[in-house]
This record gives structure tokens, C-alpha cells and sequence, in this order.
């Protein structure tokens, strides 16, 4: 999500999670999970719609990992964020569109998909964590 997008969110808590959503969505349009610790519980669940329930950062990792062939171009855009925040517990809900996209030299060949994010938070340590990450393909 672009910077100017984040600093329109008013409070530290929806802040945060908007900066850790990002990271999330980051991390699957470039396919490169090494973000996880750091913005997930080490017990942190998932629930997708495309690959079923997971449990645990590698799990996750590894069944939200790109099994198609090697996109060139892979965007992702961030629609209607939501994050609500009480005590040491928050929610969030944003609609995402992934574009991918193999260029062969004479065409591109485009995949797009997007769906719903509603993801649980803790507060832990100090800072906020995903500790569950649902999403619907739509």
C-alpha cells in the first residue's frame, strides 16, 4: 500500500496494522515469506479458501507460496481497509487483487485473483502480530 494511503489511518494501533498487512500482502505478491516471524504469532492460523486450514508460520509458508510458473510481473492492489483495535486484540478486513503475469516476449500471459482478507491481531511483546489470516477467493 502506498505510504501516502497509510498515513491517512488516524491511530497507532490501525497504523500498525495497516503497515503489517502490507508486509503480509508484500511478502505473497513477491513470493517471499521471511517477513512471517516478524509479523505473525509463531501459532499464528490460517484459513484460505484456495488450500484449506494451516497451522504454523512454515505451513503457512509453504502452502501460500506461488505454484504456478515464474511471473515477470506480479502486482498487488489494497482495497477498503478496515482494522479495528481493543486492548490487546484488533481485526482487519481489506478486498486484495493479485495480478500475475508471464511475459514471453511477444505476450503476456495475465492471471488475476482477489478476494477477502480478515485477519485477527494480538498485541504481544510490544507490538501488534497476525494471529489469524482468513481469506475468500472471490
Amino acid at each position: 500500500m502506498d505510504r501516502r494511503y497509510k498515513s491517512f489511518f488516524l491511530g497507532e494501533n490501525r497504523r500498525a496494522m495497516c503497515e503489517i498487512f502490507s508486509k503480509l500482502i508484500e511478502a505473497i505478491r513477491s513470493d517471499c515469506y521471511d517477513v512471517l516471524p516478524e509479523i505473525c504469532t509463531t501459532d499464528c492460523q490460517a484459513d484460505v479458501s484456495t488450500v484449506g486450514h494451516l497451522s504454523g508460520i512454515n505451513e503457512i509458508q509453504d502452502r501460500l507460496s506461488w505454484p504456478g510458473p515464474h511471473t515477470g510481473i506480479s502486482k498487488a492492489s489494497i482495497w477498503n481497509f478496515v482494522a479495528r483495535s481493543d486492548k490487546q486484540k484488533g481485526q482487519q478486513l481489506a478486498y486484495v487483487q493479485f495480478i500475475r503475469a508471464v511475459d514471453d516476449g511477444e505476450e503476456i500471459h495475465p492471471f488475476l485473483y482477489g478476494g477477502e482478507f480478515i485477519n485477527s491481531f494480538v498485541f504481544v511483546d510490544g507490538q501488534w502480530k497476525i494471529s489469524h489470516i482468513r481469506f475468500d477467493l472471490c
